[in-house]
């Protein structure tokens, strides 16, 4: 693999950002943060919300937001296709929602990103790329 395959991800990741988020750009602040998340996220395979092409078609893919209150931080969620939701019950879509952001919470982990504790299902909030060795 070449050296510069990580700058082709985080490049991927500063593309979708604006799209990514259906609020915009996130706080300048959270900026570094949420491109970190995102290029994590599509590195394993996660493709992100793409609001353009959700203005025409179905799309389903990460969705980031703004943390009201806490400029430094993302909230991390997985937006799915909103045609799905009217199409079976309101039960199962809300299970399906909180298991992809349960997902996405065991991911964000794996890859040691500093996760809000809060309450499985409930889409996570990065506080950080890393997890400091005083809040294990």
């Amino acid at each position: 693999m070449s050296s510069d395959r990580g700058d082709w991800w985080q490049r991927r990741a500063e593309y979708f950002l604006a799209l990514a988020n259906p609020e915009g750009d996130p706080p300048v602040e959270a900026r570094e943060l949420a491109v970190e998340v995102l290029a994590a996220l599509m590195r394993v395979g996660l493709p992100p919300f793409n609001i353009e092409v959700a203005a025409d078609k179905n799309t389903s893919g990460i969705t980031l937001a703004r943390v009201p209150g806490r400029s430094t931080v993302v909230r991390v969620a997985w937006q799915q296709d909103p045609a799905a939701e009217g199409r079976m019950l309101a039960e199962r879509w809300q299970a399906q929602q909180a298991a992809m952001n349960q997902a996405l919470r065991s991911i964000l982990s794996i890859q040691e990103f500093w996760i809000e504790d809060g309450p499985l299902g409930e889409a996570p909030v990065v506080l950080g790329a890393a997890r400091p060795p005083s809040a294990s």
